[in-house]
């Protein structure tokens, strides 16, 4: 109810304590173009959405600073990660537990790290041992 949206609201405000809007123009005035704005060229877009886009990329790159959970730097994929699990919790009516989302991004990264080496590891001991001949004294 209520109660839960407010501990949400407190949450967010908590997360991001400094807001801002940046309004921006339509980027282009066609609708079909509109539909398929990612195949739209740069070239294409209207001068005033350039200037307000270039604006908050500029804006966004004085005041963000790395991501980081403790002394842990999130990479893309671990904050969008967590992202979702935050967006999970939102939607179940929980409040989103830092904690708790964190320990299961880095346990998910950490299994990736693993299978990741585990493959280096054997492409490069079988391109080795594809490369030379065993010896009698070697089997």
């Amino acid at each position: 109810g209520a109660v839960a949206k407010n501990a949400i609201r407190e949450s967010i405000r908590g997360l991001f304590p400094e807001r801002e809007c940046f309004p921006l123009v339509r980027p282009v005035n066609d609708e079909k173009q509109l539909r398929n704005l990612d195949a739209v060229p740069r070239s294409q877009l209207r001068p005033e959405f350039i200037a307000g886009l270039d604006s908050l990329v500029e804006l966004l790159f004085d005041r963000c600073r790395a991501k980081r959970v403790g002394s842990d730097v999130l990479n893309g994929p671990a904050l969008a990660a967590m992202a979702t699990q935050y967006v999970t919790a939102i939607n179940a009516g929980a409040v989103p537990a830092i904690a708790t989302a964190w320990q299961s991004v880095a346990e998910s990264e950490c299994g990736k790290a693993v299978e990741e080496g585990e493959t280096a590891y054997a492409e490069a001991f079988f391109a080795t041992a594809d490369s030379r001949p065993a010896e009698d004294a070697e089997l």
